[in-house]
């Protein structure tokens, strides 16, 4: 059973990576704004990277100085 399973997964999993090989026309546009909305969307990930990470370095601190 565990081989049907596992050769149905390459299978599905050899299928999907065909279908990004094949060649198609595409029909995109971005437009200006796509840009724009890029950068905000990265700058938003770093400052809420930036609030995560001093979350997380404030909990080490607090274990690494309990003298205090």
């Amino acid at each position: 059973m565990k081989t049907k399973a596992r050769t149905l997964c390459w299978t599905i999993s050899a299928l999907f990576l065909l279908s990004f090989a094949t060649e198609r026309p595409a029909a995109a546009y971005a437009d200006p704004g796509t840009g724009a909305m890029l950068w905000q969307l990265l700058a938003a990930a770093a400052v809420g990277a930036m609030f995560y990470l001093r979350k997380v370095t404030g909990w080490f601190r607090k274990k690494k100085d309990p003298e205090k």
